[in-house]
């Protein structure tokens, strides 16, 4: 597979200033858009074979049974209001059917700085003002 991310990062002159700047003054630092993804080129199928191998079920089997429990964890994260996990869990299942491409982007509507973000402690604040967006393209 092939792993690609991009990331936009405010009062960043260089990446030795950024490694400066995260030791010596994180709370400047300003995150804007961030996307990583995942091209798959077979790997995730792989696994499966060999985890259902190492388990003595097919791979269909394997992959089935997966997607169930993986939908069930679905069902609770709906209950528990946690719409990352919703997010992430309905993208990740579609992945694992069908495993092409994951991606991960966040985009805030401006730069926030990173001290903002260690600070937050309610999930659904932070996946809302960074506006996460999860997708199994």
């Amino acid at each position: 597979g092939k792993l690609t991310y991009e990331a936009k990062l405010y009062n960043v002159d260089s990446l030795a200033g950024l490694m400066m700047q995260i030791q010596l003054s994180p709370q400047s630092l300003q995150i804007g858009k961030v996307v990583v993804k995942y091209k798959d080129r077979s790997l995730t199928n792989r696994v499966i074979k060999l985890l259902a191998q190492q388990s003595g079920k097919t791979p269909d089997l394997y992959k089935k049974e997966l997607i169930e429990k993986l939908e069930t964890n679905l069902k609770t994260a709906q209950q528990s209001n946690s719409s990352f996990n919703e997010k992430f869990g309905k993208a990740f299942i579609g992945f694992i059917k069908d495993p092409d491409e994951f991606k991960i982007s966040v985009s805030p509507s401006e730069p926030i700085p990173i001290s903002e973000l260690q600070n937050m402690q309610n999930p659904k604040e932070l996946s809302a003002k960074l506006n996460i967006k999860i997708s199994n393209d």
